[in-house]
């Protein structure tokens, strides 16, 4: 993205916009437009989704007048006001504002700032730490594959990362190297299967939110339940037909569309 922001003054110009646009956002607008480097080029985004990831990773103050989810759903619509995401259409929803995007521009934009914020490491930015060694990364989203990614991983500080988001082809990512992490999105990730879920249930014991959307997983293993503070678990187009988990006392959100799934065990989640 810097390149063709050297080479082509219009684009320099649209850098200087975006910049002075950010500028003007107040603090916590600032981190939430930031964390929507997260997602891929095109990628569409529920504002529900957008808002449980927030709530888990913390980056909206405590409001002793009004519940979480109006102070998020406030944030929310400011960001489409400042034009940081845009509403978009989706069939059989009147409610237009309920999925959102980042255009490209802003998407380089912010994916650039978050990189030189140190706030979140992207398959793009990433390259850009060569030479950082032991740069400890609070958060990663990969959704592009290389080869030296895994190398390049090897020489970060993954023990206090608290966001992973991975998908598409993106392969030998080292599980075993991150440690606390509070959000984990494995939407369309291709390599996940059910063996990584008993993993991950077994070592990823501070999880607030993980996803699984649109993948091989077939079944939730016992050891589900291990996690305590999962607030939101997401399913939803897998092939999971079955839950027999209980004692997910923290889960306030569960996502079960397009999934076989009938009924819920008696006391699964308050």
């Amino acid at each position: 993205a810097s390149y063709w922001l050297e080479k082509i003054p219009k684009l320099k110009h649209v850098e200087g916009v975006l910049s002075d646009k950010y500028d003007d956002l107040p603090c916590e607008l600032k981190l939430l437009s930031l964390y929507m480097s997260a997602f891929p080029r095109g990628h569409t985004m529920e504002k529900q989704r957008l808002i449980s990831k927030w709530r888990a990773e913390g980056l909206i103050a405590p409001d002793m007048r009004r519940t979480y989810e109006e102070v998020a759903e406030e944030y929310f619509y400011k960001l489409i006001d400042m034009d940081i995401i845009r509403p978009v259409p989706r069939k059989h929803n009147s409610e237009v504002e309920t999925w959102c995007c980042v255009n490209n521009f802003m998407l380089q934009f912010l994916v650039s700032k978050s990189a030189q914020k140190k706030f979140l490491r992207t398959s793009q930015s990433i390259g850009s730490a060569r030479g950082s060694e032991n740069e400890m990364v609070k958060r990663l989203a990969l959704h592009q594959h290389y080869p030296e990614l895994p190398t390049l991983l090897e020489t970060m500080d993954l023990s206090h990362t608290r966001s992973l988001a991975l998908s598409g082809t993106v392969n030998r990512i080292p599980l075993d190297m991150f440690v606390h992490l509070v959000v984990l999105d494995l939407e369309g990730w291709r390599s996940l299967d059910d063996d990584d879920l008993l993993q991950i249930c077994i070592r990823f014991l501070l999880l607030k939110y993980l996803s699984v959307k649109k993948t091989r997983i077939s079944m939730l293993p016992p050891q589900i339940t291990e996690l305590r503070y999962l607030e939101t678990l997401d399913i939803s187009h897998t092939r999971v037909a079955k839950i027999e988990a209980y004692g997910l006392f923290s889960l306030t959100t569960l996502d079960l569309r397009s999934t076989q799934v009938k009924n819920l065990p008696y006391c699964m989640y308050d």
